[in-house]
């Protein structure tokens, strides 16, 4: 039986950072919590996957958009791919290739996760290794705006068309993280922040609809094993359970449904499940999710699969045939994806390849 190294690799593929920053500070600290657990068992998936390919003709097809660079998130806007560079700060690219622009150099000793509306990017920064600030800039440059700081390992932001919202992994101190992560939100003009969730035990992923925010629970904090796929309010409130009692590594939604991604004693697989809750249908098996987006009708996925392989793959939305849209070795779980393809970083190159 082999070492749980895949699960490792998974999750060193979430890694924004290196770990002097909060972004890979608590990454490594999870990563390093999921390492005690028991190791789920190794099911071949990998034969199966390759055996189904992705469509030969498109308006998009694979192409290397830019070289060398070291993506750590990535957006799209218009036209437009941009990215979080550990060296170079917020850059952009043509969808299509070409000449990058910096959009602004590094602020803090990192720029992390991003988010893109019509006018702005927001993003958040490492300040230290523990805490980290909320910016906004103009999509075409200039100056930064500071709208939030001294947060506690801020990790991952979504926005709507008024306000930002973002996770608080919770309080660093050495090797230790406590169960004080929350979900806060502020207005895009930077008043109105607001506590939405707190005393979470080390939430990794959140994404909103119309009205709530869903938030994928890990239970990894010190001395709180709270786990599950969580629902609050735009507007605050109780937190209620859509799923409890199992690792929930990221999530996403539809008009009616939830999907999330699990980790257990036993396996890993990604689900789908109806928003007032209820029975859980397994979408795909033996696979550790980080990053899960629809789009189309679709679920796209970037894993990592119990044989360390680690692809990025869709499936219907309500289940059905599963295809690899690209098996690459990404550099991060994050990606992007547009009416025409799936953009992503691996091997220091961004690339696109047909969705």
């Amino acid at each position: 039986m082999r070492k749980l190294s895949a699960v490792l690799a998974a999750l060193m593929l979430t890694a924004t950072a290196a770990v002097s920053s909060p972004f890979g500070h608590a990454r490594e600290l999870v990563m390093r919590k999921l390492s005690l657990q028991r190791r789920p068992s190794p099911l071949a998936t990998a034969p199966r996957r390759r055996s189904v390919t992705p469509p030969f003709n498109s308006a998009c097809p694979q192409k290397v958009l830019l070289q060398p660079v070291s993506a750590s998130v990535l957006a799209t806007g218009g036209d437009s791919l941009y990215f979080s560079d550990s060296a170079a700060g917020i850059v952009r690219v043509a969808k299509d290739g070409g000449l990058p622009t910096v959009i602004t150099p590094t602020v803090g000793e990192e720029i992390g996760p991003i988010a893109i509306d019509e006018a702005n990017i927001y993003f958040i920064t490492a300040d230290d290794a523990a805490t980290g600030s909320l910016y906004k800039i103009p999509r075409g440059g200039g100056m930064p705006t500071q709208l939030a700081t001294k947060l506690p390992a801020p990790i991952q932001l979504v926005i709507d068309s008024n306000s930002i919202y973002w996770i608080n992994l919770g309080t660093l101190v050495g090797q230790n993280l406590a169960a004080d992560g929350s979900i806060e939100k502020i207005g895009k003009d930077g008043t109105g922040r607001q506590v939405l969730a707190d005393k979470l035990s080390a939430p990794l992923e959140l994404v909103i609809d119309a009205t709530d925010v869903y938030i994928a629970e890990t239970g990894l904090a010190d001395d709180n094993a709270s786990a599950g796929v969580r629902k609050v309010s735009k507007s605050g409130g109780a937190v209620s359970k859509i799923t409890d009692g199992q690792t929930a590594l990221a999530v996403a939604t539809s008009t009616t449904d939830v999907f999330y991604s699990t980790f257990t004693d036993v396996t890993a697989s990604i689900f789908r499940i109806a928003k007032m809750g209820g029975t859980p249908q397994m979408l795909i098996d033996n696979v550790l999710g980080f990053t899960l987006i629809l789009f189309d009708s679709k679920l796209y996925a970037a894993v990592v699969d119990l044989n360390g392989a680690s692809p990025i793959l869709s499936i219907p939305a309500l289940g059905g045939a599963l295809r690899i849209v690209v098996d690459v070795e990404l550099d991060t779980g994050s990606f992007a994806v547009d009416d025409c393809a799936v953009y992503y970083a691996a091997s220091l190159r961004i690339e696109r390849a047909p969705r």
